[in-house]
Formats: structure tokens, C-alpha cells, sequence
């Protein structure tokens, strides 16, 4: 006769392998192809300043500038914009004008890869609520392991079997 104990410890075993199988392994394998894609994908040399400092050191010292990466710089631009982001990829320079909020490090990347001159963003393979669902799930599955060692002495990794 089984009692609540070993049934309650079945439960939690069989919701673990669950848990573990649709939510720790596509984890496992988003995050490492995530950072595969990243590794093997040449990555640009960005730099951000604002356009003030831009203008100042372009003025002073041109060869100091043009060794921070922004040789095409274009000092009359600065008068509608903020900031300049340039970002060197594949032997070539590019420039982007704009506010702060638009010239940081990942929307310069954002707006290098839109010129579609070989670079790709590296880009996020699931929508975010999957994401976070299968967070969840590979969260839950290590307590429920241990509730199931407790309740029934044995971790079952493999609920089928009965240790």
C-alpha cells in the first residue's frame, strides 16, 4: 500500500523530471548557443563620446583623435546632435550622430548591423515570457528534487525508478 509520503514524494519526483526536461535543458541550450553565437561572430570596436569632448580633441590633436577611432569625424554635425558613436568593423570606420539615449555601446551595434555591411547583432532566439517560463521551470526543479530526497530518502533524478 503506498502511503501519502512515497505518493507526495512520486509527485514531486515526476513534476522535477518535468521541470528539468522542458525548462533546465532549453536553458542550457539557449544560453550556451547564445554565447557560441557571440564568441565565434566578429565583434566591432565601439566607441561613444559626446560631441563637445569630440569637437575639443579634434581641434587639439587630430592624430590623438583619429587613434580613438573617429577619423571621419564630421565637427559641423555636432551642432544638432549630442553625441557620436563610431564603431570600426571589418577594416572600415562608421559614424553615428545622435542623442545620448541613441549613441550607446549595444544601439551603435544595433545600427551597424541595419547598415548590413556583414555584421549581425547577436540576437535573442526566443521571445522573453518563454525565456522567463523556462527560468521558472529549471528554478523549480532543483527544489523539488530535494523535497522529493526528503520525503522519500532518495533523490530521484529518474522518477520511473525506484531506488
Amino acid at each position: 500500500m503506498i502511503t501519502v509520503k512515497q505518493w507526495l514524494g512520486s509527485v514531486f519526483a515526476w513534476i522535477g523530471f518535468a521541470c528539468f526536461l522542458f525548462g533546465s535543458l532549453p536553458l542550457a541550450v539557449l544560453t550556451i548557443g547564445s554565447i557560441w553565437e557571440t564568441e565565434i561572430l566578429e565583434q566591432p570596436d565601439v566607441k561613444t563620446m559626446s560631441c563637445l569632448e569630440a569637437s575639443e580633441q579634434h581641434d587639439d590633436n587630430w592624430l590623438l583623435f583619429a587613434t580613438l577611432g573617429f577619423s571621419g569625424f564630421e565637427p559641423d554635425f555636432c551642432g544638432s546632435t549630442d553625441w557620436v558613436g563610431s564603431a570600426t568593423f571589418g577594416g572600415e570606420e562608421y559614424l553615428f550622430y545622435g542623442s545620448s539615449s541613441e549613441i550607446q555601446s549595444r544601439t551603435v551595434l544595433a545600427k551597424l548591423a541595419a547598415l548590413d555591411v556583414g555584421y549581425s547583432d547577436p540576437r535573442f532566439w526566443v521571445n522573453r515570457e518563454l525565456y522567463n517560463f523556462w527560468a521558472l521551470l529549471a528554478g523549480l526543479w532543483l527544489p523539488l528534487v530535494v523535497l522529493s530526497y526528503i520525503l522519500l530518502d532518495s533523490a530521484r533524478l529518474l522518477p520511473w525508478r525506484k531506488n
